[in-house]
């Protein structure tokens, strides 16, 4: 079939260049409202501990190695052996969160399920069924101190006088 150059500009009907029905969002602007994106703003959780000063130890590179054993077993667990062998264990829970969670364990940050979520970006929706062994593991290799006793002040308010000559309470010298 040959062209035939009696169209529009002299072009071919069949294979010429031919104008859009539809050109830009300025001459139609309803046309692409079906591709349109709302963009949001991130929001921004609650702010980290800042941690200065970390230097890694033998302890520190015995936990991390402990919390990748943790994730590929839970990984394993939630979502079968194939999946993991096929794509990871990274996808449970990244080498950043176990890095994160490393500095804040030796620094007796994770104390909760409510700082495990402050401190890292471990999924929300992994916390229910995940969260204590995650911190069973934290805890084996950093236990948490002791609570401190709490000392109740019997004479609150009420300030004691010490000796200036003496040195002994009670009394004041005059």
């Amino acid at each position: 079939m040959a062209c035939n150059p009696e169209g529009a500009a002299g072009s071919c009907f069949r294979c010429g260049p031919h104008s859009p029905r539809i050109c830009c969002n300025l001459c139609s602007p309803l046309a692409f409202g079906a591709y349109s994106v709302e963009f949001k703003q991130p929001s921004h959780g609650p702010p980290r501990s800042s941690i200065k000063g970390f230097k890694p130890t033998s302890m520190t590179e015995e936990l991390k190695i402990a919390l990748q054993d943790w994730r590929f077993s839970s990984a394993v667990q939630k979502y079968g052996l194939f999946p993991i062998k096929k794509n990871g264990s990274q996808f449970f829970l990244s080498d950043i969160t176990i890095d994160r969670l490393v500095i804040c364990a030796s620094a007796q940050k994770i104390t909760s399920v409510d700082s495990i979520l402050k401190e890292t970006d471990f999924r929300p929706d992994l916390i229910p069924e995940f969260s204590q062994g995650l911190l069973d593991t934290l805890h084996k290799h950093f236990p948490l101190p002791p609570p401190k006793p709490v000392e109740k002040d019997v004479n609150k308010g009420t300030r004691v006088y010490n000796c200036r000559a003496c040195g002994q309470p009670g009394h004041t010298s005059t």
